[in-house]
């Protein structure tokens, strides 16, 4: 006999709001699927990002979170993506799964 042991997991959502000004980079390395709807958190590095990770533990954004709004936008992460040019803070919701 064969069995399965399978575990359901439920991400927590939770806001993020960093400043996007007066930066090279966010310190957040991203990847995602052409077809997806997220972006996915692949590092945090020196910048605003780990700033708020520090500044909110509670709430830090890791390596694996999913990015599923920013600024307003959902959808393809071309349209995320989109949504953060030029803005000079970004608002975003995250989707973290418990290790």
């Amino acid at each position: 006999d064969m069995s399965w042991d399978l575990t359901i997991q439920r991400p927590s959502e939770f806001p993020v709001t960093v400043p996007h000004v007066d930066t090279a980079s966010l310190g957040l390395g991203l990847r995602y699927a052409p077809n997806g709807c997220t972006l996915v958190v692949t590092q945090i590095a020196e910048g605003p990002m780990l700033e708020w990770n520090l500044q909110h533990p509670d709430r830090a954004v890791r390596k694996h979170d999913r990015i599923i709004e920013l600024n307003g936008a959902r959808g393809v992460p071309a349209h995320l993506l989109k949504a953060s040019e030029c803005a000079p803070m970004l608002n975003l919701v995250v989707l973290h799964y418990p290790p």
